[in-house]
């Protein structure tokens, strides 16, 4: 039955996609979070899932939905050159077939991610894309969450309906994804027109609770960070701090009441990394990766890590050799994979959408219509800021946490810049039509 569930989605998706390509764009961010071929057991496993819903996306945007294009400004050309330069590394890669192997999904988040902004225009096409971004988690979080609270999760443990290490089923990747989709669904909660009114609170706080104890079930550090990082952010951007910082200490004692011991101990060690063999190790790590890239300032290519010989001292003295340790830092994966030039152009995407965002905030400063954009470029902002905070411990450079992030900011830039030029006065007093790289262009 939940296979045939799953297998009618998935065929929904195409077959309304067919005829309204924004919605077979939805299909790929569903397919691309949901990951269907790994939760179903039957005819998903054989087909390939990505592949048939992006031939659908570029089809149907090609013959059906060309109006309204967004300018193709410095997003689009950072991530086609990103694209460019990760297929020229694994050229030169170090270990050849590992690194195309990997190219073959990272060039397809990187890829679609510079086209979000073609298909997303409106504002009920950029929240369809954020609730579809936040349900299709659904299935990765609420399962964590509602077994964390029934038994107290556990570290190393497969919580989730995946097994392995990797996507969602990985623990500190988890664990982001929770800390960043809480400003998100804050947002929901105030905004969103597609969800009924009387849903909106529950939900959000629901959604939320549960996220905040699936990453209490991970046992993981990075859980610590993110969610530290996110309720700073809340708490500072609040306009009603008191009951903002209220809100957060009931947040943190209700979690104290759901932590393990093996979590308090784990988290214990985060303080105190110098007896801590894991920490040890990333700083090896972390050091083998900057002497790499001094003889490979191009990049090593995908995968580049498992060329690694790491020499870690631990805390009782006792020296032994690791390889092939991956980088656990996703600034630090980009520099190992993909050089200087490839950590230019991710830190230039990361400084980019920072800066569109906070303008877009200053632009709706003080025009109420277009308070949902505003409210939502500050949660894009803390999302985004979660995620780099998280990824100084977990290599996520290529996951769709990041370019998910970078592209629906530049969906809602582009919209604040197509009301402005369709004749919004209180948008035109800000002065943004003055930017020399603003063209005529119909609001969506």
């Amino acid at each position: 039955m939940r296979d045939l569930l799953i297998l009618l989605v998935y065929l929904a998706y195409i077959c309304v996609g067919f005829l309204v390509p924004f919605v077979a764009a939805l299909g790929y961010v569903w397919v691309d979070t949901f990951y269907p071929q790994a939760v179903a057991y039957g005819l998903l496993t054989y087909i390939p899932v990505s592949f048939v819903i992006a031939i659908v996306t570029v089809g149907s945007y090609a013959l059906l939905d060309r109006r309204a294009m967004p300018i193709l400004g410095m997003h689009f050309w950072l991530t086609a050159l990103m694209v460019v330069w990760v297929t020229l590394t694994c050229t030169w890669a170090v270990l050849p077939d590992f690194a195309w192997s990997k190219w073959n999904w990272a060039v397809k988040t990187v890829a679609f991610s510079a086209f979000i902004p073609f298909f997303f225009r409106s504002r009920l096409q950029i929240e369809a894309f954020i609730l579809t971004w936040l349900f299709a988690a659904v299935v990765h979080i609420v399962p964590v969450g509602l077994k964390t609270l029934y038994a107290g999760g556990g570290y190393g443990y497969s919580l989730g309906v995946m097994a392995g290490n990797s996507l969602l089923a990985e623990g500190s990747t988890l664990s982001i994804v929770c800390a960043m989709f809480v400003p998100l669904l804050m947002w929901v909660r105030s905004h969103a027109l597609l969800v009924p009114e009387k849903l909106r609170a529950p939900g959000s706080y629901g959604y939320a609770a549960l996220a905040g104890a699936a990453a209490i079930g991970t046992v993981e550090r990075t859980a610590l960070v993110a969610f530290g990082v996110s309720a700073l952010g809340m708490l500072l951007r609040s306009r009603r701090k008191i009951l903002a910082a209220i809100l957060i200490s009931c947040s943190v004692l209700a979690g104290g009441l759901v932590t393990s011991s093996q979590w308090e101990e784990r988290m214990a060690t985060a303080t105190d990394y110098g007896g801590d063999n894991s920490a040890l190790t990333r700083l090896a790590v972390w050091k083998w990766t900057i002497d790499f890239a001094s003889e490979h300032p191009f990049g090593g290519g995908f995968e580049s890590s498992r060329v690694s010989q790491i020499v870690t001292t631990t805390a009782d003295g006792s020296t032994y050799v690791q390889y092939g340790r991956a980088f656990h830092n996703a600034f630090i994966e980009v520099l190992g994979e993909q050089g200087y030039p490839g950590l230019a152009i991710f830190l230039a995407l990361c400084l980019k959408t920072l800066v569109s965002l906070q303008r877009v905030r200053y632009w709706t400063k003080n025009v109420e219509a277009f308070a949902w954009t505003r409210d939502l470029a500050g949660a894009l902002q803390l999302a985004l800021l979660v995620t780099m905070a998280g990824g100084m411990f977990v290599g996520i450079a290529f996951q769709p946490i990041f370019w998910y992030v970078f592209a629906v900011s530049e969906c809602v830039r582009q919209h604040v810049r197509r009301a402005v030029l369709g004749g919004v006065p209180q948008l035109a007093q800000t002065g943004l039509g003055m930017a020399s790289d603003l063209a005529p262009a119909p609001l969506a």
